[in-house]
């Protein structure tokens, strides 16, 4: 799919940042050979399963957060990769801070390495969800910036609606741009939509 598609960086899912601190490695030997041999760059994401107690838990630790920049290095340095994704959700607004402070340290060893920084951020909608995400401190510690421009609409919506219309996603991008330059700034489109279901109940 890559090579028909054109893609020229791949981001696979091969990492998790757990509860404990640790990170579980999934790397897919047959595709990064393979992106390695068709000049396909390789930028492996990092996950935390959406686990908001287990990620405050990592990022409140000074010796967690390194441990964890560690580990990602020395994957970075082990397969050869190009890159480190970032895509962190649902991190408690408490943890701004402690997220910043992950991100720069995690960007001291990539720059060392000299690997790509790309985080994913959702869309600035002044709620809980997002208020993690220093924009702009982060803005100068990232390569690159992914703002999520999908899921307006997510599949528990109360409401249906578009995945990603186009005055939602301009706002989107238009506050993010603010903060980020737009060198930095990378959009990513959902290549998917949503079958709703309409149902109502009458009563008689």
């Amino acid at each position: 799919y890559a090579k028909r598609a054109g893609l020229n960086v791949l981001v696979p899912r091969w990492y998790y940042m757990e509860a404990d601190g640790k990170v579980t490695d999934h790397t897919d030997k047959e595709l990064l050979n393979w992106a390695h041999n068709n000049s396909r760059q390789v930028w492996a994401m990092v996950g935390n399963r959406g686990n908001a107690e287990g990620t405050h838990q990592v990022l409140s630790s000074a010796q967690s957060r390194k441990s964890v920049v560690d580990s990602i290095s020395a994957n970075v340095s082990r397969y050869r990769l190009d890159g480190i994704n970032i895509d962190f959700e649902n991190v408690m607004p408490q943890d701004r801070q402690n997220l910043t402070a992950f991100i720069t340290q995690l960007s001291i060893e990539m720059r060392r390495l000299g690997a790509q920084l790309s985080i994913d951020v959702s869309p600035d909608l002044n709620t809980d969800w997002t208020a993690a995400f220093d924009y702009a401190t982060l803005g100068t510690q990232v390569d690159y910036m992914v703002l999520m421009s999908y899921d307006q609409h997510w599949g528990g919506s109360p409401q249906a609606g578009s995945v990603s219309s186009l005055p939602w996603s301009e706002s989107a991008l238009s506050k993010l741009r603010t903060q980020v330059p737009a060198k930095k700034s990378i959009i990513a489109y959902p290549l998917y939509t949503r079958d709703w279901q309409i149902t109502s109940s009458v009563s008689s």
